[in-house]
Formats: C-alpha cells, sequence, structure tokens
C-alpha cells in the first residue's frame, strides 16, 4: 500500500506544483503568495537577506555586504519603498549608508534587514607635558 501512495503522490506532483502551507496540508502554489512556480516545476520560495559576518551596523564611512539567500535568482534590492538604482540584480549588495533593505525575487519580498550607521568616532587628542 505505502509504494501504491508513494507512487500517487509522485503522479500527482508532477502533474501540478504544491505547497504544505502552515497546516501541513498541501495546496496549489497558483494564488500562493510566497511562492512562485517557474521554469517547469521548479518552486522558488522567498528569498532572506543577511549583512555580511552578520553584522547590521556600522560606522560611517564604511560600507557591508548584503547577501541574498534563495528565490530564482533574479533579484531586485529595495532600501525602504524605493528600488534601488542602478538596478542591481546580483545576490551582493554593497551598501555604505542605513536603512531598511529587502530584495526580492521574482516578485517575491523577502524579509526586510534594518541596517543602522553609527558616527565614527573622533580620534582623542593626545598631549604631553612635562
Amino acid at each position: 500500500m505505502k509504494n501504491v501512495l508513494t507512487l500517487f503522490l509522485i503522479c500527482l506532483f508532477s502533474l501540478k506544483s504544491y505547497a504544505i502551507n502552515e497546516d501541513h496540508k498541501a495546496s496549489s502554489t497558483a494564488n500562493h503568495p510566497k511562492v512562485r512556480k517557474t521554469n517547469g516545476n521548479r518552486i522558488f520560495g522567498p528569498p532572506s537577506i543577511t549583512a555580511d559576518n552578520g553584522k547590521d551596523s556600522f560606522c560611517a564611512g564604511r560600507t557591508t555586504i548584503l547577501t541574498a539567500i534563495g528565490g530564482d535568482g533574479n533579484y531586485e534590492w529595495y532600501n525602504g519603498k524605493d528600488r534601488i538604482e542602478p538596478l542591481n540584480t546580483s545576490n551582493k549588495l554593497i551598501i555604505n549608508k542605513a536603512g531598511d533593505y529587502w530584495v526580492t525575487s521574482t516578485g517575491i519580498p523577502s524579509n526586510n534587514l534594518v541596517i543602522r550607521t553609527y558616527p565614527t568616532p573622533v580620534k582623542p587628542k593626545l598631549t604631553f607635558t612635562e
């Protein structure tokens, strides 16, 4: 019986793409907001982004690299509601200012990553007295 069920599921999933929802029930991906079917039966979920070495803050005048993971490899980067120009479809983005960054992959949005910058500390002025 197990082999028959396995064969049935293979046939079912090869005809139509499905996703497992929060209730652990299979549902069609045709109208699923976070899953998009592309290239036949390949399914891509939402991308996620991380900051270089997990650092979500850095000193003014420095840079950090954001990396998108997942999706189908076709990315569009945003800071707040504004798309970053010129258009960068790479999975890496070098930034030098604070913001609320996110990325889309084939229209599916990622998590937001809030990046903060801090003023560069002033070097202390050393004076010597005799």
